[in-house]
């Protein structure tokens, strides 16, 4: 096996997703009859040369807002217009104990603060 294989099936193997989800909550949008029901995942991915994180923010079922996290998992990001009007997130990443972190994304949409997800 050359050195360029077992180098990419090392990467391959030292690969692992973790997947974590905030409980879904409902939000009522000023001037809006129905309820937008929010809900979110974490993804964290360990590769061999590093970690790859984010968080997807659902309105109403649908991805709107895709947020990269930095390594203490932190991020912003605008998303996608619901229902004719801008949405955004910004999460932070909190250490309670050497082996976890509580992320906490606040979602905007039109630029109210509407919920924040817990992961």
């Amino acid at each position: 096996m050359n050195k360029t294989a077992l180098l990419l099936a090392l990467a391959i193997s030292g690969c692992a997703t973790q997947t974590f989800k905030a409980a879904t909550q409902n939000y009522r949008i000023k001037g809006e009859d129905n309820a937008t029901v929010i809900n979110g995942a974490i993804f964290h991915q360990k590769q061999a040369f590093g970690h790859d994180s984010g968080a997807g923010i659902y309105l109403d079922g649908i991805l709107h807002i895709k947020v990269p996290l930095d390594q203490a998992f932190s991020g912003e990001a605008t998303g996608m217009d619901y229902k004719g009007k801008s949405t955004a997130a910004s999460c932070s990443g909190n250490r309670t104990s050497q082996a976890t972190v509580e992320v906490r994304c606040m979602v905007f949409i039109d630029n109210e603060r509407t919920v924040t997800l817990t992961f």
